[in-house]
């Protein structure tokens, strides 16, 4: 699928997977590439000498299973880290910053559990939080402006006309998305999607309908980066889940052996700065994958 201009309609012949279904049966290998911001998107400017981040020390706290239940405090917050294995090496990525409750706290994804040695998780106080996605602001700060800010995504955005890098809820969904023949859609641009730290935007689709002009201003080129769009019809039912969700896309040039085999991984880094996601996200299949249908 393609941007606007070469909308899907339903009568498509389409195929709809559990991503993380699918994901489980593919682990293998990848490239990827980042890219400095420019033109209408720029990172802030940075100081000649290296800034200076939060880097306190860790508690590690160990995962008893599933559900995930630790003993907190409201002083503490907790990283949850999912483990992905790619060819033999393990990109450990977190997908959950969550501040801790009087007594005990359950941490989660917002997709399917997967086995309990699959996660790690890790403690910090709020009054010294660390920078878990590298990006020298700390967490509690991003937490804090979830949407501009992401802790578990290093992505960053000036001008909040040009998108978002997490999105907090379904009404955030619908006003960075536009609305289409297939339901309201929303671009996305992932860079480093083949490192434990990927950088996930989420285009402000109404404005910036195109991802071409969008990665001329981050400088990199299309087939070094992850694009695709995120849809949201109230009619579309996730497969083996029986209820309304939302199904993404990946754009045809990007698909190899590479991202087949870090599909497990990517499936979890969106969802992540999904936060409305509650394991009703699933992969549409066009017709640029019907040479790995049959792995299905």
């Amino acid at each position: 699928m393609g941007d606007i201009q070469s909308d899907w309609h339903p009568r498509m012949a389409d195929k709809f997977i559990s991503a993380r279904t699918f994901c489980q049966k593919h682990l293998l290998a990848a490239l990827g590439l980042a890219g400095a911001l420019a033109a209408f998107i720029a990172f802030p400017a940075h100081a000649q000498s290296p800034p200076t981040c939060p880097d306190p020390t860790p508690t590690a706290v160990d995962v008893q299973g599933i559900p995930i239940v630790v003993t907190s405090t409201i002083d503490d917050y907790f990283v949850l880290y999912v483990t992905s294995g790619v060819d033999g090496t393990e990109l450990q990525t977190p997908v959950a910053v969550t501040l801790g409750e009087a007594g005990t706290t359950t941490l989660s994804e917002n997709l399917a559990a997967l086995p309990a040695e699959r996660y790690r998780v890790e403690k910090y106080q709020v009054a010294d939080p660390a920078d878990v996605d590298g990006d020298c602001i700390d967490d509690i700060t991003e937490l804090n402006n979830l949407g501009s800010m992401n802790p578990v995504n290093p992505a960053t955005l000036a001008d909040p006309n040009d998108g978002v890098v997490a999105v907090p809820d379904l009404a955030a969904f619908q006003d960075q998305g536009i609305d289409l023949v297939r339901g309201v859609v929303l671009k996305y641009v992932v860079l480093n999607w083949d490192t434990a730290r990927p950088a996930v935007y989420f285009m402000n689709t109404k404005l910036r309908p195109r991802h071409q002009p969008f990665l001329d201003a981050l400088g990199v080129q299309r087939e070094d980066v992850i694009t695709g769009d995120i849809v949201y019809n109230p009619e579309f039912v996730v497969p083996g889940r029986g209820v309304a969700g939302f199904y993404y896309t990946f754009l045809a040039q990007v698909l190899g052996e590479g991202l087949l085999a870090h599909l497990e991984h990517m499936h979890a880094v969106l969802a992540a700065s999904l936060g409305f996601i509650d394991d009703n996200l699933a992969l549409h299949v066009g017709s640029y994958l019907l040479h790995v249908q049959e792995e299905l």
